[in-house]
């Protein structure tokens, strides 16, 4: 019988010409290989992946927020769950992480923060307005609208001394806080002027008001840089 003829591109090849293909072939595979993990390592890092939106290019805006979501469930996405949401707090620059029944033990200061910021993660703004005193808003200066649920965490809040200040002819005291925290692709329905995964203290200022801690006011604290 006669010998097959064989077909194919590989046929007509050397082997030496085979050896050549097959490295070029691995090189590309392995340059595409290293290509899609930069890429994957880069989305992921940056928090643009499937569940998250991708940050918006505004030029014309010192901070590019993210785009708002009100359907978001944000305790559905495994980056926010993975960060710590607890709070830190403390004294004299030394914090303490407090979780569960530690919040009780830390003071009724420590639980009002915790509730505090537990309705802010929760897009809740009504409860979230509950906890002024009576005359912070006015018609200037109105309740919290709407916001989503923020993805709030590295939560420090250190006590910063007393204060007094005139309140309806009367003089009252006030407890002082320093409070930082990050929020994880800020969109800005909440807070403005802070970036994403970014600090920007602010000093709250607690007082008693029927039996309860009220905030009296929120003031923005300038970081001057050296």
């Amino acid at each position: 019988m006669a010998d097959r003829k064989k077909s194919g591109i590989f046929s007509k090849l050397t082997y030496k010409q085979f050896i050549r293909l097959v490295i070029i072939i691995f090189a590309v595979v392995l340059v595409l290989g290293v290509a899609v993990f930069a890429l994957v390592s880069y989305r992921v890092e940056n928090g643009f992946w499937f569940w998250e939106a991708p940050k918006p290019d505004d030029s014309n805006r010192s901070i590019n927020y993210y785009e708002a979501d009100y359907g978001e469930n944000i305790f559905e996405n495994p980056r926010y769950m993975d960060k710590i949401r607890d709070i830190y707090f403390g004294d004299e620059s030394v914090f303490y992480l407090l979780t569960g029944d530690d919040y009780e033990k830390a003071g009724d200061d420590a639980v009002f923060f915790r509730d505090f910021f537990d309705a802010v993660i929760r897009g809740d703004n009504e409860k979230y307005n509950s906890f002024f005193r009576k005359g912070y808003y006015t018609p200037q200066n109105p309740p919290k609208d709407e916001f989503t649920m923020q993805k709030i965490y590295d939560i420090r809040v250190l006590r910063n001394g007393t204060s007094e200040v005139e309140l309806d002819g009367k003089t009252v005291t006030l407890k002082n806080y320093i409070v930082e925290y990050k929020i994880m692709q800020n969109n800005g329905t909440f807070r403005t002027g802070i970036d994403h995964d970014s600090y920007q203290p602010q000093l709250f200022r607690l007082m008693e008001e029927d039996g309860k801690l009220k905030v009296h006011s929120i003031l923005d604290i300038k970081v001057i840089n050296k």
